[in-house]
């Protein structure tokens, strides 16, 4: 019986959020709020100040969780 190839390690990318999967995880902004360790009114305020990407579903919000973590790890600019 031939031996089973067995495939390279998937580099690993940089903004990618630690434990996340390669699939899109879908969170509610309640759920972002909870991993980011913030209120659910500072994820509404990310969101509406187009610092959060969000997708609408019917009348609610859903955050990708990498495209989340990849915009909370962004340099802060502060005013000199």
């Amino acid at each position: 019986m031939p031996e089973l190839e067995t495939s390279p390690a998937v580099p690993k990318d940089t903004d990618e959020p630690p434990g996340a999967r390669r699939t899109h995880e879908l969170l509610t902004p309640l759920q972002v709020a909870e991993r980011l360790k913030c209120s659910r009114a500072t994820v509404y305020k990310l969101i509406h100040d187009g610092e959060l990407p969000v997708l609408r579903v019917g009348n609610t919000f859903r955050i990708d969780w990498s495209l989340a973590y990849a915009a909370m790890s962004r340099p802060v600019e502060t005013a000199t």
